[in-house]
């Protein structure tokens, strides 16, 4: 199927699956409510495409801990482009354009006048951080009346935001970085763990080197799918850089995540808590993998 004609999935399902996996420790950086959502959409005139909505519903915390995502109370218009991901290796915004194909992400350098825009949102990023609400919410109307009187300036309203179609639809995008933040959220405590923290952590990230089934990747799919089933059924969303090997799995019965991201060599199961050692021998036994901590 064609991506760019596609039907644009909600990601509601797929999202809800996945909210289990993020760790406990993140809950200094609250969720959005239907609530917040609503009212940043009234003060943008806009209503948020449904892959961005269910993102701020059950990811934003941890989209958050790897500056991964802009957060919705900073939400402005930069000429007809809404920014949603901060900037990227190459210094640019990715974010949607209005009237545009709502599936369709661009990307483009975010235009200002002067640098206080970036020490308001440190100063969020700060208050959010300590649990200070009042001083988040300062914070945020300083920035969105810096924004608005960006718009009011001859010489940035006259000027034309020049951007360019991004690499990924907008559902794909979300759900590879919430795949890719768990990934490295659990990466992060198991470095932690092998440096003096709970060693619990290291049994929470295991890898199974897929070296091994180098040319048999065929009969390696139909023995994961003894006990995984793709995270979602628009497998469109999953495609990886092995053929038919998607990024993404999740157990029948068990609340285990298999990951398998570009360019890695390993199979990678997250799961919130330890394998109980006969499911995990029953995983190596079906899977022909032997699992291992990553971080010994």
């Amino acid at each position: 199927m064609d991506q760019k004609n596609r039907e644009m999935y909600s990601l509601e399902t797929e999202l809800k699956l996945l909210r289990p996996f993020v760790q406990k420790s993140l809950t200094y950086k609250r969720r959005y409510s239907e609530e917040d959502i609503l009212a940043a959409e009234q003060r943008l005139n806009y209503k948020l495409p449904a892959p961005l909505k269910f993102m701020y519903l059950y990811m934003s915390d941890l989209l958050f801990v790897g500056y991964y995502l802009r957060p919705l109370e900073l939400l402005h218009w930069d000429h007809d482009h809404l920014g949603i991901f901060p900037p990227t290796e190459w210094d640019k915004i990715i974010g949607i354009r209005r009237n545009a194909a709502p599936n369709t992400l661009y990307c483009w350098e975010e235009e200002h006048l002067k640098g206080d825009n970036y020490k308001i949102e440190d100063e969020f990023e700060a208050c959010a951080n300590r649990g200070d609400e009042c001083g988040k919410q300062r914070a945020a109307q300083q920035y969105l009346d810096y924004w608005k009187r960006m718009e009011q300036d001859p010489s940035f309203s006259q000027t034309e935001l020049n951007s360019e179609a991004y690499y990924a639809p907008l559902d794909e995008y979300v759900l590879f970085l919430s795949l890719h933040a768990l990934y490295e959220d659990y990466e992060g405590m198991a470095q932690v763990a092998c440096h003096g923290g709970d060693p619990k952590y290291l049994n929470l990230f295991l890898g199974g080197d897929l070296m091994s089934f180098y040319e048999e990747w065929n009969e390696l799919i139909a023995k994961i799918e003894k006990r995984f089933r793709p995270l979602s059924e628009h497998t469109e969303l999953l495609v990886g850089d092995i053929p038919q090997l998607y990024t993404a799995y999740i157990h029948l019965q068990e609340p285990i995540l298999i990951v398998v991201l570009p360019g890695f060599l390993d199979l990678t199961l997250l799961t919130p808590n330890e394998i109980a050692p006969d499911v995990l021998a029953d995983l190596e036994q079906s899977t022909g993998l032997t699992f291992r901590p990553l971080y010994p």
